[in-house]
């Protein structure tokens, strides 16, 4: 029977080297660093499946802080929802517009196009990664869930969610890969159920026109052709927009006439870093 490929941290018998290999490990979805009460007394552990579609799994960490910067978002390029179920422990999410506290049971909703710092607890969690576009009629009301805890004691919908999550995980190492594609559909059809109507946000529109603008680049990075005139009448906006997304990302200005390409076909100013990892969008970090 074939099985489900499964990504697993492996620690190393000596401390400061398995905190090493954990923030590798983690690097393609959060940038952690140590807290005060970070102890490696408890193992780290951290198992990851791909379900062709969606990405699954499971993890027990130490206290720790976990942030996405607007420079690492737009190195990557990476446009999921990453939604994380508290099995154990605290944590505090702060988004630069809003603060708030998770414990457990509750379901974190994070918008990977989006900055966020995350003070946590030594915790235990459950976590699927979603590509925006299996979202079907929901995934352009994420962005302003970004941040968003579900209770699920609150929920049934959630509660249904994560009960089905949790259990996917518990028994993906006997799944067989026949009946992946149909598992992995019901995943991403209960999280599309789960998330609910955002908040009035007078921001929302803008911070889409964001989100679409940089997905927008990086399919185009190769491209001489990119710059502010093409992005501007793609969307119809002035050329203020493009600029303070590429300032965003971290690249470079255009130039005030028309962009000359550099060569291989790049544009030359644009700087988006390096590509993220091989296999970023395939394998579950965080």
């Amino acid at each position: 029977m074939a099985r489900l490929p499964c990504d697993r941290f492996v620690p190393s018998a000596d401390a400061a080297a398995t905190w090493e290999r954990w923030i590798e490990h983690i690097s393609p979805i959060f940038a952690p660093s140590a807290r005060p009460e970070t102890s490696l007394a408890s193992p780290i552990a951290m198992r990851s499946y791909n379900l062709g579609s969606i990405l699954v799994g499971d993890l027990s960490a130490p206290a720790q802080n976990l942030g996405r910067s607007p420079r690492m978002i737009a190195q990557q390029g990476v446009d999921h929802l990453l939604i994380q179920i508290c099995r154990s422990g605290t944590g505090r999410i702060d988004t630069g517009r809003t603060t708030v506290e998770i414990g457990e049971a509750d379901c974190a909703i994070y918008d990977l196009a989006q900055p966020v710092a995350i003070a946590a607890s030594s915790i235990r969690a459950t976590t699927i990664v979603v590509p925006r576009g299996l979202l079907a009629g929901r995934d352009r009301s994420v962005a302003a869930l970004h941040g968003t805890v579900l209770r699920t004691r609150d929920s049934p919908a959630a509660k249904l969610f994560a009960s089905y999550l949790c259990e996917l995980v518990s028994v993906a190492d006997r799944l067989d890969a026949k009946d992946v594609p149909g598992v992995a559909a019901a995943a991403a059809k209960l999280c599309r159920a789960a998330i609910p109507d955002p908040p009035a946000d007078p921001h929302l529109a803008e911070r889409r026109v964001s989100t679409e603008i940089r997905a927008f680049i990086q399919s185009r990075l190769a491209s001489p052709d990119l710059g502010a005139e093409m992005i501007c009448a793609r969307f119809g906006l002035s050329r203020a927009p493009p600029y303070r997304q590429l300032a965003t990302e971290g690249g470079s200005h255009f130039p005030n006439s028309q962009p000359r390409p550099a060569p291989g076909g790049a544009a030359p100013y644009l700087r988006p870093g390096r590509r993220p990892p091989p296999g970023t969008s395939t394998h579950l970090r965080g």
